[in-house]
């Protein structure tokens, strides 16, 4: 008896789903969706709010672990991206309880403009995820627009995202707009950030050239023995740096067996290869390494050829050098010469265009020609002759001294202040947000998001 109710009720079950068109399994989806995987204060975050972002963060690191082949942990992953939800929440009802989530209709205009301006840089950006060859601007803008609603990218998505970010903000400019900077704030970032540079740089040359030739870094110490100089560079076409690589590549590798001979390698692989029989038909010809002898006389031949190739690289660029020279013995600025010949980009965009290169003797950033060159001129505003290097001729001019030590804090204050003052906005922000999630009610069922 009981197998033949099992029966009909499967059969029924099985025509319901054939005249519904599986539609149970499309409210199931919308039951699960509508489970809640937090609450906030009695609001419900659904695992349909959550899913997409804990998805996309899932196929992120899966993506990042398959390039890299290393493991990404996302053992707290529910935990973290249910926590941003709940945040977002906790700041929601904040700004409900201070007033601030009222909009103006110039708000709204101003949201729903910003909003549309993002979708317009989606379309451009995923234009070319979507196949709309043969169809009309219309239609391929429409099938674009389809594909970034099933990746959850829709203008009323936009549109609720931004006012949720309006609304955060006005209740962050609640809590931030009271907190000041005293000056012993800034004194005492100042002398962190003097300490921390002094560490960084006395054992890096490279990274106090890498943060000054980039700009993007405030700069608090410098070292010992550093100038700055800027420079005209006439690059070399790419058939003269080619003709000096190639001399050059075949002088290190002879300088290079000169040196095998003093320091005989371990016989390894080398005798392996000695030991393999030929194949059938060959004849075993073995090579005659090149006694010192030979290595000397050919490592002096390509230093004369090196020579030779350099002075005519030189010799080409005779016209513009006497040009440029005549031009400095007139009285021209260094600066609207680099303007009028020079070739490097660097000299053209700030920093380098005002403050130059930082060089020292014991840089490790340029190339040998330049920095030699560079060094050996004796006094602010001395201009070097014309000097070869991998990239071509430079006419170097000294432009100033550094001094080491502490950059004087008035030069750094502006930036300084700007920096400090964010991180105590921050401070006081992130310790308001903990009170507020500290006296809410909260809970979490991070099981179902599976």
């Amino acid at each position: 008896m009981k197998t033949r109710i099992w029966k009909l009720t499967a059969l029924a079950l099985a025509l319901l789903l054939a005249l519904t068109g599986c539609s149970l399994i499309e409210i199931d989806q919308e039951m699960d969706n509508a489970e809640a995987v937090a609450t906030v204060n009695g609001v419900t975050i659904t695992k349909g709010d959550v899913k997409n972002t804990y998805d996309y963060y899932v196929n992120y690191y899966n993506y990042m672990s398959s390039y890299y082949g290393t493991a990404v942990d996302t053992s707290t992953l529910k935990d973290d991206v249910v926590n941003l939800f709940i945040k977002n929440e906790v700041i929601k009802q904040k700004a409900a309880e201070l007033g601030l989530d009222q909009l103006t209709d110039e708000d709204k205009a101003s949201v729903e403009a910003k909003a549309a301006d993002e979708l317009e840089e989606y379309i451009t950006e995923h234009a070319e995820d979507v196949n709309t060859e043969g169809m009309t601007e219309e239609a391929a803008r429409a099938a674009v627009l389809a594909h970034l609603e099933e990746e959850g990218v829709t203008l009323e998505a936009l549109i609720d995202a931004d006012t949720d970010s309006l609304i955060a903000d006005r209740v962050r400019e609640s809590v931030t707009s009271t907190v000041t900077l005293e000056d012993s704030d800034i004194e005492e970032a100042y002398n962190k950030e003097v300490a921390d540079d002094e560490s960084t740089f006395t054992n890096s040359a490279y990274l106090y050239e890498y943060y000054r030739t980039n700009g993007t870094t405030t700069v608090y110490w410098n070292p010992e023995g550093y100038r700055t100089v800027k420079h005209i560079l006439l690059k070399l076409s790419d058939e003269q740096t080619a003709a000096r690589d190639a001399l050059n590549d075949e002088l290190k590798e002879a300088e290079s067996a000169l040196a095998e001979l003093d320091n005989p390698a371990e016989e390894t692989e080398t005798a392996e290869a000695t030991e393999a029989e030929p194949a059938e038909g060959e004849a075993a010809e073995a090579e005659t390494p090149a006694s010192r002898e030979d290595l000397e006389k050919r490592i002096a031949e390509l230093n004369d050829a090196i020579k030779k190739l350099d002075q005519e690289h030189l010799d080409s660029f005779s016209e513009k050098i006497a040009e440029i020279q005549a031009k400095l013995a007139e009285g021209a600025s260094f600066d609207d010469l680099i303007a009028e010949y020079g070739e490097d980009p660097g000299m053209q965009r700030e920093p380098g265009m005002s403050q130059g290169y930082y060089v020292s003797a014991a840089s490790t950033s340029w190339d040998t020609a330049f920095k030699d060159a560079a060094m050996a001129l004796e006094k602010v505003g001395d201009v070097s002759e014309p000097v070869l290097g991998a990239n071509g001729v430079h006419i170097i001019y000294y432009n100033s001294d550094v001094t080491p030590g502490p950059v004087p804090m008035d030069e750094v204050r502006d930036t300084l202040s700007e920096s400090v003052l964010t991180d105590k906005q921050t401070a006081a922000y992130d310790a308001a947000y903990q009170t507020w999630e500290d006296a809410a009610k909260i809970q979490k069922f991070l099981n179902r998001l599976g």
